[in-house]
């Protein structure tokens, strides 16, 4: 699979102190950010070709050897992550958070004390500062080495900006001084367990053990959004969430009928109208995502419904995520128009045609270890067989572990990771698949991360979110 390669226009001028400033434009129009001064003011990067990715190493698409439709595509489309380079950590597009969030806050492990620094949660400038103290400021950190956007570097540190983004620049940009943050091993964005449910674990230890973000896939509304907003209080020592509401199920079906789904942690929809106003109030109750069932073991939405979920959902800027169980769900799930599948199907091997065209249209998040939890169990078998075909055809993997099914251990999963190995997965492709660059939290592995196979995953699990101090 080759990496994405295009040509760029590039202009530049000459600021009023006589520094030249440049951006640049690729191909589709959007313009691509240059470096930062210490004053926050735009200068050329010094080494812009510094976070050029190398080819992936996975397996050809399923097409054939010469490769199929999408086996061009990028390894780095294996997530929501951006095209590597250092002056600009760009991100597919996320609707904006509900509510203004604040500094990051700390947890069980902090990183050595700075003075005077606060680090960065998915925030607004305002609210950043408020906790801070220090409206405008742009702060930096420096490390041994920095993870982003699809390789291990040196030479590059982390511009935090005052609005809480983070972005790699050139390490020659950090000024020294109190603003400046200088830490041993390896930062790197902030891990995210893509698939959770809040109300059945302690969020506390997801943080505690090295999980800066969550997807919270289906609970009841108010009390995922009251965490949702401790998590955006200083001290709270919480993971960031992000939620998509209740499950939007058929009337009777999955998982109304599962004793640990509580009730209001599911809506029962019948008709289009009903889809369109279950989407208008998740996303009125701060929903970014939005969760529906295809359960083939019990009622299902109709082809109907199911389509005016998913149309109604991308009106209002919303991807659709779909928990699909049994035959014939995958493939009602992706004629719908869904963007994401809750879990890499386990219930039947996807048929090339259809594996093919999911993986250039959707995402999977990954949960294997969920079938049989460190046992072996044949689904997980199917799972990672399906998995590992849908990347080699180009497909977006994200990482997550269905947290809260079962004895999954709390922060990062080493089997999780491991199983995505498996299926192909090289361990800089399994850091894409548990990041996004364009947010505002860090993770740091104090000991410096190890990218060969046999180590790699130990190493990522000594993994902490970076603390406020």
């Amino acid at each position: 699979m080759s990496t994405e390669s295009s040509s760029t226009e590039t202009s530049s001028s000459t600021s009023p102190d006589g520094s030249e400033t440049s951006s640049s434009t690729s191909p589709d129009g959007s313009e691509i950010a240059s470096s930062s001064s210490p004053d926050g003011s735009e200068i050329p990067s010094s080494s812009p070709e510094v976070c050029e990715t190398p080819p992936s190493t996975a397996a050809a698409c399923c097409g054939g050897p010469d490769g199929g439709p999408g086996c061009a595509l990028s390894a780095l489309r294996r997530s929501s992550g951006p095209r590597p380079t250092v002056t600009v950590a760009e991100e597919t597009p996320l609707p904006d958070a509900p509510s203004p969030v604040s500094s990051a806050v700390s947890g069980a492990t902090s990183a050595p004390a700075s003075s005077g620094w606060v680090s960065s949660g998915w925030a607004s400038a305002s609210s950043a500062s408020a906790s801070s103290g220090s409206a405008g400021r742009v702060r930096w950190l420096l490390a041994d080495s920095i993870w982003w956007g699809g390789r291990l570097r040196k030479g590059v540190a982390l511009r935090v900006a005052a609005d809480g983004v983070v972005k790699p620049v050139p390490v020659e940009l950090a000024p020294d001084g109190d603003d400046t943050r200088r830490l041993p091993g390896t930062l790197l964005p902030g891990l995210v367990d893509a698939h959770v449910h809040s109300a059945l674990v302690d969020l506390g230890e997801v943080r505690a053990g090295g999980i800066a973000e969550v997807w919270d896939l289906g609970g009841v509304p108010a009390t995922v959004a009251e965490l949702a907003g401790r998590a955006l209080e200083a001290g709270s020592g919480l993971p960031r969430v992000r939620y998509a509401g209740p499950f939007l199920i058929a009337p009777g079906g999955y998982p109304s009928d599962r004793p640990w789904a509580p009730v209001g942690s599911w809506r029962e929809i019948s008709t289009a109208d009903d889809a369109g106003s279950a989407v208008a109030e998740a996303r009125a109750a701060g929903a970014t995502l939005i969760k529906v069932t295809a359960h083939a073991g019990g009622p299902q939405l109709t082809p109907p419904v199911l389509t005016s979920l998913v149309e109604a959902a991308h009106v209002s800027g919303l991807r659709v995520v779909v928990h699909a169980e049994g035959v014939g769900t995958v493939e009602a799930a992706y004629t719908a128009g869904a963007d994401v599948l809750a879990h890499t199907p386990w219930t039947e091997r996807i048929d090339d045609t259809l594996l093919r065209a999911c993986a250039q249209h959707m995402t999977w998040i990954s949960t294997l270890d969920i079938h049989g939890w460190g046992a072996p169990d044949p689904a997980r078998e199917i799972a990672v067989d399906n998995l590992r075909r849908f990347a080699g055809c180009g497909g977006t993997v994200r990482y997550g572990t269905d947290l809260g099914n079962g004895p999954l251990p709390a922060g990062i999963n080493v089997r999780e990771v491991g199983l995505l190995q498996s299926a192909g997965l090289t361990p800089d492709e399994v850091l894409i698949a548990m990041t996004e660059t364009a947010g505002s939290t860090v993770s740091w592995i104090a000991d410096g991360l190890d990218l060969d196979v046999s180590r790699f995953a130990d190493v990522l699990a000594t993994a902490r979110v970076l603390d406020a101090v």
